[in-house]
């Protein structure tokens, strides 16, 4: 399809008020409130609340690999990510050898779990500034799995390092140390749905040049809901090409990297149902093994009705050089450490792209799955080329009900949102019908924590459910669905989005009278692997 045999090079990346918990009143005034993104440097004296008395780092780091990390994620941070690693390491090997207690061991593993968790979150504040920070991000997520596999290694009572931390401390200390042929993460267990498989069949192809393009097939991988799913195109006269996926869930739209100059892959969704249409959200993952996929929110600079330049929520600019479907677009990502070019390609709602550099070779492709999941279009572009590629594709082998549940199209959604709030509406009671089970809501966490924290938050609120109680008064007639556009929700969703999985889709409902905007709100109605969940406000189980 698009360069053969060229295989997929794995390169650092850059970046880019209610009353009650059921319901509460709302009136036409909206307020976004952004992600918090600065950490007093204070806080890091405070990360370790223990410290076990050992006899050396259970990792040798030398003094240019220490200076490598404070590098490219600042002194502070890289100082506090390196005490909580090697406190971590030092607690397995003290474990292992029979040197704590269970109860000691256990309280200083906890400890270092929250601590991880924290360095983590600093870590990624580099992500924008600094392209070279990829790995030791990666390293810094790995550390956080590491953490809370102790937890659960010395929660079993067993001496001996069970195989998943084994392999996950490997994955760690290779990403900290930019060890990168050895920097393979395993799949997080409490996430990892399984591997799922999809096999398209390409049964028309044109090149960007216009030529008649190769036909093969399209194998796609799913490993992780987090992880970049893995491409493989194998074509009728025996070559092949690989890639890096990012899918936008419950669209059925799906950006893939190629060939050996991209460093990352974006799919920004252009338009939104509902809010402002002109703003961009959006995931993103560098094209490295063990990435995760991270949200990304745009806005735009300027009051025209197509802007090409936007502000990158926490910092930076993205810019496009124009917006048509009949070219390549130059795209560029600005941050103060400098300039970083990329390729992109729009198609319909939807623009996929790549950080690329001048004079590498590289691709990106956008397809769009139909409606009933049995085929898919694309359109893709490479360096040098002015001209699109397209493609038409048939599914020959598609997962049962959970994939097809991500391919289901977001307006469909309505009536079903329509009819749990018609129950809803009749008696609050019926709400328990949506209450998530624990495995519902680990499928919508972005980390163990968060789920802990989300689970605990669900059981106090469905205690405090009264059935028997109408949702809305009876002159409230009308329902006015909301989301998943984040300015149509509650402002606390946009300051704890970093809580849920990316690509996590949030709706709601409104009872108003007719006429009228404002009214009875309620929200956090999630779709979950083709099943409706209900956590009302869910935003407050992390404040």
């Amino acid at each position: 399809m698009i360069i053969k045999g060229e295989r997929m090079h794995t390169t650092s990346q850059h970046l880019p008020s209610d009353s009650g918990r059921f319901g509460g009143k709302v009136n036409r005034s909206r307020r976004s409130t952004l992600h918090r993104r600065f950490w007093p440097s204070a806080a890091l004296a405070g990360l370790l609340l223990f410290t076990p008395s050992m006899y050396g780092p259970a990792i040798a780091q030398t003094a240019a690999e220490r200076a490598e990390v404070a590098r490219v994620i600042g002194e502070p941070q890289a100082e506090a990510l390196l005490t909580v690693w090697g406190a971590v390491n030092d607690l397995a090997e003290a474990w292992s050898r029979g040197q704590f207690e269970a109860d000691r061991a256990a309280d200083f593993a906890a400890s270092y779990r929250a601590s991880a968790e924290q360095v983590a979150k600093l870590a990624l504040l580099a992500m924008p500034a600094n392209p070279d920070a990829a790995p030791v991000v990666s390293g810094a997520g790995s550390l956080v799995r590491q953490a809370a596999l102790l937890v659960d290694w010395i929660a079993s009572g067993d001496r001996a390092p069970p195989a998943d931390y084994t392999a996950t401390k490997a994955a760690t200390d290779a990403l900290m140390l930019n060890r990168r042929e050895t920097a393979s993460v395993p799949a997080d267990p409490e996430i990892s749905r399984g591997q799922q498989e999809i096999q398209l069949k390409i049964v028309a192809s044109q090149s960007a040049d216009g030529s008649p393009g190769p036909i093969g097939t399209m194998r796609v991988v799913h490993t992780s809901d987090l992880a970049p799913d893995q491409v493989t195109w194998t074509y009728d006269d025996g070559s092949s090409d690989q890639g890096l996926g990012v899918p936008l869930p419950g669209t059925g739209a799906f950006a893939v990297s190629f060939g050996t100059g991209a460093k990352s892959i974006h799919l920004y969704r252009l338009r939104k149902p509902g809010g402002d249409r002109r703003s961009i959200e959006g995931l993103w993952a560098p094209a490295l093994a063990g990435e995760t996929i991270r949200p990304v929110n745009l806005a735009p600079r300027d009051s025209v009705m197509t802007p090409t330049s936007f502000h990158i929520e926490g910092g930076g600019t993205f810019s496009i050089d124009k917006r048509t479907a009949a070219s390549a677009l130059q795209v560029k990502w600005t941050f103060p450490t400098g300039e970083f070019p990329g390729l992109g390609i729009i198609y319909g709602d939807y623009l996929a792209a790549i950080v690329i550099d001048p004079g590498d070779r590289g691709g990106v492709a956008l397809y769009q799955m139909s409606k009933d999941g049995s085929s898919a279009i694309s359109r893709w572009v490479v360096t040098g080329s002015k001209g699109v590629g397209k493609e038409e594709l048939a599914v020959v082998q598609l997962p049962a009900a959970a994939a097809k549940a991500d391919l289901e199209s977001v307006p469909d959604l309505d009536s079903e949102i329509r009819e749990i709030a018609g129950a809803i509406r009749e008696d609050l009671g019926n709400a328990a019908r949506w209450k998530p089970t624990t495995s519902q809501i680990n499928s919508i966490s972005a980390t163990k924590a968060a789920a802990d924290k989300l689970r605990a938050y669900v059981q106090s609120v469905y205690a405090e459910l009264t059935p028997g109680q109408a949702g809305a008064r009876a002159n409230q007639t009308e329902i006015i669905v909301t989301g998943p556009d984040l300015s149509e929700l509650a402002g606390g969703y946009r300051q704890e989005m970093k809580h849920f999985r990316p690509g996590i889709a949030i709706y709601g409902f409104k009872f108003v009278e007719p006429g009228k905007d404002s009214g009875m709100r309620y929200d956090g109605l999630i779709h979950v692997r083709g099943e409706w969940i209900f956590i009302p406000k869910a935003w407050r189980a992390f404040r």
